[in-house]
């Protein structure tokens, strides 16, 4: 699945934080809570671990969904997937 793990450190949409870099978030933002189920933007915690796409076009997050330890985990665990040419 194309997107990335990191550390969700702030939220103020449109912005928010992650790992250390601050990102836009999309008109759209999906966002999905632990059990799989879309959250209001407003219940989005301050610090969790998230898996998050970023639209290719503009930069901006798009979709992210709040992991649990045991995704964490799984997550770390699959192999790296290495760009060909």
């Amino acid at each position: 699945m194309d997107g990335q793990l990191g550390e969700l450190k702030a939220a103020a949409i449109p912005e928010i934080k992650i790992d250390d870099k601050i990102y836009r978030t999309s008109p759209g933002l999906r966002v999905y809570g632990q059990n799989n189920a879309l959250i209001m933007q407003s219940h989005i915690p301050q610090q969790a671990a998230v898996w998050f796409q970023i639209e290719a076009t503009s930069g901006n997050v798009w979709r992210l969904w709040l992991l649990n330890a045991d995704e964490v985990s799984a997550i770390k665990k699959r192999p790296k997937i290495q760009a060909t040419e």
